[in-house]
C-alpha cells in the first residue's frame, strides 16, 4: 500500500497485491490549494500507470512452485522468459554501452567492439575451475571443453578437436561414421578404364611416420603414403593448398587397387592356364615314358634271352671246335701211320 496525505487528511492511496491484479486509487477531498491540484494531477498520472500495468498483468509472475515467469503467467522453469512479439529480443545482456542493436533473437549477448571484447559463455565448477566455454569473435566461433576438445568455426572452416581448422572440415583424432559418395553413372562423363594399374601400384610406397609437433595431428607412429610419391604416379589423387602443402584423396586409391588386383588376377589366371597345359603335356610325356620303360624292359628281357642263347651257342661252338681239333689230331695220326707202312698196289676193276 502506498499512502500520500497532508497534515490533516489522506489525499490518496494505492492498494495492490504482489501482481497488482486489483490495484486501485482512492481520492479524498483535501481542499483547493495549488499543492492539492498538483497532487490531483500526480494522482491521475499514477492512475494511468496503474491502468497500463493492469493491462500487462502477465509481465511478471511467480508460481506457487517458485518458478518465475517474465512474459508468461504459467512459468514452466525456474526462470521462464517468453516474448510473443517476433520483432523483439527475448533476453539481452550488455557488458557495456552497446555499439549496435539487433532484434528477433531469443537470446542476445552484446558488448563493445574489438578483438577479445566479445561475450563468452563459461561453465565453471564449484571450485572455480573452468569446465567449458563457448564464444565468438569476428569470423571465429569456438567451443572448448575441460579436456581440451574443441569445436570451432574459423573463416568458414569447421574444426573438431582443433581450434585452427585449415579445411572445410578439419578433424584431429579418430572419426567414426557412415560415408556415402555419389557415384551414379548418370552423373558422370568421359569415363575411361584405368590401365597399367599394377605399374602405378608398384610406384606407391607405404611408410610409417610421426607427425611433427607443429601439426595439429594425432601423436604416435602412423602409417600412410607420401603425397609427393603418389603425385608422381597418380597426380589426380593429390591436391595442393594455397601454402603449397599436399593432401591425398585416400578414398580414390581403392579404384586403382581394384584394377591392380584385377590385372594381377588376370596374370594369375594366364599363368595358371599355362601351368595346366604344361602339366597336361607332362602327363602325356610321363605316359610315353612309362610305355618306353615297359618296352625297354621287354627289350631287356629279349636281350637277356639272346645273351643266354649266345652263351649256349658259344658253348656249342667251343664243343665243336674241340671235336674238330680232335678230328684233326686223329687225321694227322692216320697220315703218319700211312707214311710208315709199305705201299701196296691194288688194282680195282670196275664193271660197266
Amino acid at each position: 500500500m502506498l499512502k500520500v496525505h497532508t497534515a490533516k487528511t489522506a489525499a490518496f492511496f494505492i492498494a495492490a497485491s504482489a501482481l497488482m491484479p486489483s490495484a486501485s486509487i482512492a481520492i479524498e477531498d483535501c481542499g483547493t490549494s495549488v499543492t492539492e491540484c498538483r497532487m490531483k494531477q500526480q494522482i491521475k498520472d499514477l492512475q494511468r500507470q496503474v491502468d497500463e500495468l493492469k493491462a500487462k498483468t502477465d509481465a511478471f509472475s511467480v508460481s506457487s512452485g517458485g518458478n518465475v515467469g517474465i512474459g508468461t503467467m504459467s512459468p514452466q522453469a525456474t526462470l521462464d522468459i517468453y516474448e510473443p512479439d517476433y520483432g523483439k529480443t527475448g533476453f539481452q545482456v550488455y557488458s557495456d554501452n552497446a555499439h549496435f542493436s539487433w532484434t528477433n533473437h531469443a537470446l542476445s549477448l552484446n558488448s563493445k567492439k574489438g578483438w577479445g571484447r566479445v561475450p563468452y559463455i563459461e561453465w565453471v565448477k564449484n571450485d572455480g575451475t573452468r569446465q567449458a566455454y563457448m564464444g565468438w569473435q569476428p569470423g571465429y566461433f569456438n567451443l572448448m571443453l575441460e579436456n581440451g576438445h574443441h569445436f570451432s568455426i574459423n573463416g568458414g572452416n569447421v574444426g573438431i578437436g582443433t581450434n585452427s581448422p585449415q579445411y572445410k572440415l578439419d578433424v584431429s583424432g579418430t572419426i567414426r561414421g557412415k560415408n556415402l559418395t555419389p557415384s551414379d553413372q548418370r552423373y558422370k562423363q568421359n569415363i575411361h578404364p584405368l590401365d597399367n594399374a599394377i605399374t602405378k601400384r608398384q610406384g606407391l610406397r607405404g611408410v610409417s611416420f610421426e607427425w611433427k609437433k607443429s601439426q595439429d595431428q594425432e601423436a604416435g607412429t602412423q602409417i600412410g603414403l607420401i603425397a609427393q610419391d603418389v603425385e608422381s604416379v597418380l597426380p589426380e589423387l593429390v591436391s595442393t593448398d594455397g601454402d603449397g602443402y599436399k593432401s591425398i584423396a585416400y578414398g580414390q586409391l581403392s579404384a586403382v587397387l581394384i584394377e591392380a588386383v584385377k590385372e594381377q588376377q588376370q596374370i594369375i589366371e594366364q599363368k595358371s592356364a599355362t601351368i595346366a597345359e604344361l602339366q597336361e603335356n607332362h602327363a602325356v610325356q610321363a605316359e610315353r615314358m612309362a610305355d618306353l620303360q615297359l618296352s625297354l624292359q621287354e627289350q631287356q628281357k629279349e636281350n637277356a634271352a639272346l645273351q643266354e642263347n649266345q652263351a649256349a651257342q658259344a658253348e656249342k661252338m667251343a664243343s665243336l671246335e674241340a671235336m674238330m681239333q680232335e678230328m684233326a689230331r686223329q687225321v694227322a695220326a692216320l697220315k703218319r701211320e700211312t707214311v710208315a707202312q709199305p705201299v701196296v698196289q691194288t688194282h680195282l676193276s670196275v664193271s660197266p
